[in-house]
């Protein structure tokens, strides 16, 4: 079954850790908002749908002088969901505000980093196409952050550097990522 990206990035921050859905609206806001944007009310209403789905499941945590929080944990069927949706590389998507690609690289530790290269490679021919048609190229800078302590960082790090580029940038960050994963 194939969902939205956002619902991944969902899973894709609960395989890391149980989270509330106000923890999944600031580790979207602090990790993942350069190449996607979530509402605390989009992340809620999909906790819902994954929740019905089966993808994730959750648990009233008490706490003394607070409010009862709802603790989300990922399912079996929700890490099987976002590996498949990982493995589904399609650089198309990466040409959309909304970049599913470069969610499935932040989260590819847990996938198959030769269906990525293939990927990268399509990606690569795809962009050089687009920059033989551009007079002016830009480049897009943002503000790289070390967003956590495992190996996945990785990966994070590929999409990170993603932020940093537009056409003729993207070849080489392409470049880049390939050669990162001969090196694993």
């Amino acid at each position: 079954m194939i969902l939205i990206s956002l619902k991944h990035g969902i899973l894709g921050l609960l395989s890391y850790n149980d989270m509330t859905g106000y923890d999944l609206s600031k580790y979207f806001d602090q990790s993942l908002q350069f190449f996607w944007s979530a509402q605390k009310s989009q992340i809620y209403r999909d906790l819902g749908n994954l929740e019905e789905k089966e993808f994730v499941v959750s648990k009233i945590v008490h706490q003394e002088g607070k409010p009862d929080k709802k603790l989300y944990s990922i399912t079996k069927n929700g890490e099987e969901e976002l590996v498949n949706w990982i493995n589904q590389y399609s650089f198309e998507d990466s040409m959309k505000i909304r970049d599913s690609f470069l969610m499935r690289i932040f989260f590819s530790a847990k996938g198959n980093n030769q269906n990525l290269k293939i990927a990268l490679q399509e990606y690569i021919q795809q962009h050089q196409i687009y920059l033989d048609n551009l007079d002016n190229i830009k480049k897009k800078y943002i503000k790289e952050d070390y967003l956590g302590d495992s190996n996945d960082y990785i990966y994070w790090a590929m999409s990170i550097k993603k932020g940093y580029y537009n056409f003729k940038a993207n070849i080489e960050w392409a470049n880049d990522i390939l050669e990162m994963l001969d090196n694993l």
